[in-house]
């Protein structure tokens, strides 16, 4: 019986173009298949220790022992498209997270930047919300299983991993060489918070690429480039908690900490991911090694190699640290203690806030705070200066198709910085205390939002762009040796350092500069003044 198109019913017409469609799908995933499969063993015969799973499913990259050459801006900006096409190929989410001038940055936007900055990253978020989905298609489809896969459980221990990577019960210069055969550019860590405090410990270790081990480091991965992304449990009562509560040196390891559950999908998303379960025919892009290590290396020594941008990020983070030099609430009738303290460390955003009198968002936060890390302001700066290299790129690109698209400028420079670190801070437990009164009504995600917002609206894009100026300009002063314009420089500041904290920033780095100057020159004349015999010392 035909059904009105002139097929009989139950059949399906195969036209040409529908068989040249299915044979090109079935060549692409068949090339994929070749593209990702193994070209060496596993690190370990994870069958024989079903509690801990570690591979090295390729060989590592050969590079010599050298990052390849790297790409200018065409070449990293497609890479960067690249993977994020990656991603996106099993993980879709297109909820934005940040913004970066007129650019907006979803879930699968900020992990490519990640990847291409070496950029640590925490996914937390409950079953079946993506996070292992899209750490494993970084691992498995960009750097093409060249990494380390830990998956943790309950019942695993430090000897167990230990075991997994061949490190156990050898000397120590066994455990050197088996550290450096270990060379791969990844480590993808499963359930991380399902491991006891001590394994933890490990974990975060080789999140910065070593194993700690009677108290010595051994260094594994490329020298050049490693990248640990971690998978976690959803927050309990606030705080991040699985079968064991993280270790509080997280924070000191992770740059960037997105909550999956967060995130809603948003409008069209739930049909797409509905329609690629049946349409397997988008296919990650495969093996993309290189063109990472070629991207990060532009990173490098394009992003954070110059004068200009590293000026940028020393005056932010002395701003930050300052800013955020506090001292915790302390027994009753401390009060005063802690507001003085509050005033002094938090001026300029509390003489725009005691206004109307009462209660104030500046002091009620840095009451229940504790300092943020140095780590994290410089583990941070690397990944806020990609994204604003991405966006400008971007930018550049939409104006060559006559969207004129604004390139950002200082003032977005600024509330990247900011709003990177919000993204690294924005659930620890140990920056902001859990003890924070209910009755403030906010919650401290709410509140250090709120606090760095006040804090970036504060920083003045034109003086902050002087004070680059002046560090650089002082740099150069320096190392001609022309104290009169250091003097001058440091003069200037001292003069105007109450009307901003930027002055303020600027000439206390200043006078550290001068001071590790001097510093230098000190041991230079003590050093020269020696002779090589020594023994009458």
């Amino acid at each position: 019986m035909a059904d009105g198109i002139g097929n009989q019913k139950g059949q399906r017409q195969v036209t040409p173009d529908i068989e040249r469609r299915r044979k090109e799908t079935l060549d692409k995933l068949q090339k994929n298949r070749q593209n990702m499969a193994p070209a060496s063993p596993p690190l370990v015969d994870t069958n024989s220790r079903p509690r801990i799973s570690v591979s090295g499913g390729t060989a590592p990259l050969d590079t010599g022992g050298q990052l390849p050459e790297r790409f200018g801006e065409s070449g990293f900006y497609r890479t960067y498209l690249d993977v994020v096409k990656s991603i996106e190929s099993t993980f879709i989410n297109n909820t934005p997270v940040m913004s970066v001038g007129t650019m907006n940055f979803n879930v699968a936007k900020l992990m490519a930047a990640a990847v291409l900055s070496k950029t640590n990253a925490y996914l937390v978020g409950a079953r079946g919300s993506g996070k292992t989905l899209l750490a494993e298609t970084i691992y498995r489809s960009i750097l093409n299983e060249d990494g380390m896969y830990l998956r943790g459980d309950l019942n695993m221990t430090v000897k167990d991993l230990f075991r997994a990577v061949n490190l156990d019960a050898k000397t120590d210069e066994e455990r050197v060489m088996v550290s450096k055969r270990i060379r791969h550019l990844m480590a993808l860590i499963d359930e991380l918070n399902r491991v006891p405090g001590p394994l933890q410990n490990q974990f975060l270790n080789l999140m910065d690429g070593y194993f700690e081990i009677n108290g010595k480091k051994y260094y594994i991965g490329n020298q050049n480039y490693f990248l640990a992304i971690a998978t976690g449990n959803p927050p309990t009562n606030g705080d991040y908690g699985g079968t064991f509560d993280e270790d509080l040196a997280l924070l000191n390891r992770i740059y960037l900490l997105i909550n999956t559950d967060t995130v809603k999908l948003a409008d069209g998303d739930a049909a797409e991911i509905a329609r690629r379960a049946i349409d397997k025919s988008r296919i990650p892009l495969g093996d993309l090694r290189r063109k990472v290590l070629s991207s990060y290396r532009r990173i490098e020594e394009n992003v954070m190699g110059n004068s200009e941008t590293a000026e940028a990020y020393a005056l932010l983070a002395e701003m930050t640290f300052k800013a955020f030099r506090t001292v915790k609430i302390g027994p009753r009738g401390a009060e005063k203690e802690v507001d003085k303290a509050v005033e002094e460390n938090w001026r300029e955003i509390l003489l725009t806030q005691r206004q109307g009198g009462g209660q104030h968002s500046g002091a009620e936060l840095i009451s229940y705070c504790s300092d943020i890390p140095m780590r994290t302001i410089t583990g941070t700066g690397r990944f806020a200066f990609t994204l604003f290299d991405i966006a400008s790129l971007s930018a550049k690109v939409d104006n060559k198709t006559g969207k004129k698209t604004p390139i950002p400028g200082n003032s977005e420079h600024i509330a990247t910085f900011f709003e990177v670190l919000k993204l690294a801070l924005n659930y620890d437990r140990r920056f902001i205390s859990p003890e924070l009164p209910e009755q403030l009504g906010k919650s401290r995600g709410e509140m250090l939002s709120k606090a760095f917002n006040d804090l970036s609206s504060r920083i003045d894009p034109d003086l902050f762009e002087n004070g680059i100026i002046a560090l650089q300009t002082f740099d150069e002063a320096l190392a001609n040796g022309n104290e009169r314009d250091i003097n001058q420089i440091v003069q200037a500041h001292e003069n105007v350092k109450g009307q901003s904290p930027i002055f303020s920033a600027v000439l206390g780095i200043l006078k550290d500069r001068i001071r590790r100057r001097n510093e230098k020159l000190d041991y230079e004349r003590q050093t020269g003044g020696l002779n090589d015999d020594l023994s009458d010392i």
